[in-house]
């Protein structure tokens, strides 16, 4: 038998028997990969082929919807990392970043990010953070970096952009604002002559620093 076929053979043996396994062992394997995550589960399997590690991670994914168990088991955790690094960081966690995964991406991103605000929740917290890139010229790709470049999403974008845009004028008032209030203060000082301790203007300090973050 040549070699090319030797292989073949085995890796459809090693397949055969890891599904038969798979069968056997079911819901263990998929707390497993609940708990503990896929690549605990491929060490535990001792699956070190990486296209046999990937027909059982496929048909974990696409037939038994471990994902979807996965999110719903541990709905508030993935909603908090949602929120604090936004939707793409689901798509790395699962290792679910090819194309042939969107839509399964899609069906845990409308359940977190739209269903539980998590998306809304990200847009509002960084929202500052998003504005200084518009303003830097940065967020060219700021709509696929939040997973909605699809139409149906527009009118979710529209309401982002407006967070965004309210930010950003927030910026500027405050930073005109501060601008302000430094040159009033200098006339001040020029116009008395006195020194004094910049210890006594420390509450306008703070407020001057809040109102610019």
């Amino acid at each position: 038998m040549p070699k090319q076929d030797l292989i073949k053979a085995v890796i459809r043996n090693k397949l055969f028997s890891l599904r038969q396994e798979l069968d056997a062992r079911e819901v263990q394997l998929m707390e497993t990969f609940i708990q503990e995550g896929p690549e605990s589960l491929r060490q535990k399997l001792g699956v070190s082929s990486d296209i046999i590690w990937r027909q059982i991670f496929d048909r974990l994914i696409f037939q038994k919807g471990v994902v979807k168990h996965c999110v719903l088991k541990f709905l508030p955790y993935f909603k908090y990392l949602m929120t604090e690094h936004g939707p793409g960081v689901l798509r790395s966690i699962f290792g679910i970043e090819e194309a042939k995964y969107d839509q399964v991406f899609e069906n845990i991103f409308d359940f977190v990010a739209i269903g539980h605000n998590a998306l809304y929740d990200h847009v509002y917290q960084n929202r500052h953070d998003y504005a200084q890139m518009i303003r830097k010229g940065h967020a060219k790709n700021l709509r696929s970096q939040l997973c909605i470049q699809a139409k149906r999403y527009d009118g979710l974008w529209q309401e982002f952009l407006e967070i965004i845009m309210k930010a950003t004028c927030e910026e500027l008032y405050s930073e005109s604002v501060f601008d302000r209030g430094l040159t009033a203060f200098s006339l001040i000082i020029n116009k008395t002559r006195t020194h004094r301790s910049l210890r006594s203007f420390a509450k306008m300090w703070e407020f001057s620093s809040e109102k610019g973050q």
